[in-house]
């Protein structure tokens, strides 16, 4: 893909970053069509953009349920975080009528080793060329200790990784 930084992994997104939801669907809309340069989706959907300015759109958000993992969402390094997180929780229950549900997410750490695998992977994939070029003294000192543990990875992590995805 033209402008993008990597272009051999599975998991990138190329996106817009913005500042409000309405800004990156203008981008979005504005950028929507095909490119024969582009190999993964030559044909795709048209734009269908809500009407967020509208009274009933605000009503929206009473129908919405959030699911809420307390032990996960409790494992924090500080309190502050978590609270702070209650706290949004709250305020999007009691402003807007969300209900907050409580969720389970099954093998929920097997899932995040397997996407450091496929991250880790496909990172050591793409940049490997450029630390044969003598580039990686370029690199930051986590970048690089990121680099060497992504390189003890066998393909067969890669491949039991993706049967998790």
């Amino acid at each position: 893909m033209i402008g993008s930084i990597c272009d051999s992994g599975t998991v990138e997104i190329i996106g817009p970053i913005a500042s409000t939801v309405e800004d990156v669907m203008l981008v979005y809309a504005a950028i929507l069509g095909s490119s024969p340069a582009d190999r993964i989706c030559l044909k795709p959907a048209p734009p269908c953009l809500p009407n967020l300015s509208s009274s009933e759109s605000l009503n929206v958000m009473g129908t919405l349920r959030l699911g809420k993992y307390t032990q996960w969402f409790n494992d924090v390094y500080s309190t502050d975080i978590s609270d702070k997180c209650e706290d949004v929780l709250n305020m999007l229950s009691k402003n807007h009528g969300c209900k907050v549900t409580e969720i389970i997410i099954p093998e929920l750490n097997e899932m995040r080793n397997a996407h450091i695998v496929s991250i880790g992977s496909e990172s050591v994939s793409s940049l490997n060329p450029h630390c044969y070029d003598g580039k990686i003294s370029k690199m930051t000192l986590d970048t690089r200790t990121n680099l060497a543990l992504f390189r003890t990875f066998a393909a067969s992590d890669y491949v039991a990784a993706q049967c998790l995805r």
